[in-house]
């Protein structure tokens, strides 16, 4: 999903959204880890319950468009 962000925002963005997870600790262990997300590791259909505005919603909303889940 980041590469697919990164083909329609640029370098910019993608450098400017680094930053940012960079200076917060979580996002800092994102980055580190390098977490997969897929249905193994996540909880579709809790996703789908999380409230507007958060990632994992955000995640749900372009999966449901994108992938049969």
């Amino acid at each position: 999903m980041i590469c697919a962000l990164g083909e329609t925002t640029g370098p910019p963005a993608l450098k400017y959204m680094q930053k940012k997870m960079l200076a917060d600790p979580v996002g800092r262990q994102i980055l580190d880890e390098k977490p997969l997300l897929n249905t193994q590791t996540i909880d579709v259909n809790y996703l789908g319950s999380l409230p507007e505005g958060t990632f994992g919603k955000a995640y749900w909303d372009f999966l449901s468009v994108n992938v049969k889940i």
